[in-house]
């Protein structure tokens, strides 16, 4: 956004949301400390506050933008941004950010004003940047935004800033090191490539810690004498724990979400029906 020489400044305001979905994937480290309220029914709150002081309003959501939710009703939804446009009146644009897919452009009509509200979101793991463009007019003491447009920009072949690369470099050496630490040692390669239709050695590993782990927590109590039985999913069919050194990072590999180890108590008649959905996959 550019004003003009001489004009009073254009006021931004940003309000941030989150999925309340953080509350279950993460909940070792948030449950007791943070509390996840409807994100729609925070932006009603919250936009009218922002916009009394702002010319531009902006959303930034950890969230997509189409209504799903990944854990059924238990919490408010997952993929509010649709939502929060059509229902809060007085956004100019949402940058949501979750679902891993690329969306340059998004318009939504807000039902209360009929004003739509622009929705970008850029490919994952910075692979894309959204860039968002907003043109103003100086209407009766204020900025206004009579037009506004996005894309996304991808990053591959960029040179970094100077100046980001320096003012992060001692994070980032310690990142490296701390994910090349050596943690153990294995007798063989195991590759997670097939093991979306075979038994693999490097899937089991994963069945075996969260099975001793489950075992050790219920060990002494109500369900301490049930049988265990793991779940686990080839996440990444590019994982491979190296024969020899094993690395942070290729343990790691294994799971690309850091979520929670969950033990759940199940009937005979759940786990066959999980087993045939499961099953389902190779048709």
């Amino acid at each position: 956004m550019l004003r003009p020489k001489g004009q009073p400044p254009v006021r931004v305001g940003i309000l941030g949301v989150t999925t309340p979905g953080s509350a279950l994937w993460d909940k070792d480290n948030v449950q007791g400390k943070l509390e996840f309220a409807d994100a729609v029914a925070t932006a009603k709150k919250w936009v009218p506050i922002v916009r009394a002081f702002a010319d531009v309003v902006v959303v930034t959501a950890h969230m997509g933008s189409d209504g799903s939710s990944s854990y059924g009703s238990a919490l408010p939804v997952e993929n509010a941004a649709n939502l929060i446009a059509e229902q809060v009146p007085g956004i100019d644009a949402i940058l949501t950010g979750h679902t891993h897919i690329n969306v340059p452009e998004k318009w939504v009509t807000n039902a209360a004003t009929g004003a739509q509200v622009l929705i970008t979101q850029p490919y994952k793991w910075g692979s894309r940047v959204a860039d968002m463009t907003f043109d103003l007019s100086r209407q009766r003491g204020r900025w206004t935004v009579t037009a506004k447009h996005s894309t996304t920009i991808a990053t591959a072949g960029v040179a970094p800033d100077p100046k980001i690369v320096n003012a992060v470099q001692k994070d980032h050496d310690a990142t490296v090191a701390y994910v090349n630490t050596v943690v153990a040692s294995s007798a063989a390669t195991m590759s997670a490539a097939p093991s979306r239709y075979q038994d693999t050695a490097i899937l089991d590993f994963i069945q075996k810690v969260q099975s001793e782990t489950v075992k050790q927590a219920l060990a002494g109590g109500q369900y301490g004498n049930l049988p265990v039985i793991s779940i686990a999913a080839p996440f990444s069919r590019t994982a491979v724990i190296p024969q020899g050194d094993v690395t942070r990072r290729d343990i790691a590999g294994l799971y690309i979400y850091d979520n929670t180890l969950e033990a759940v108590v199940l009937t005979a008649k759940q786990i066959k029906e999980y087993l045939e959905f499961s099953a389902e996959y190779f048709r």
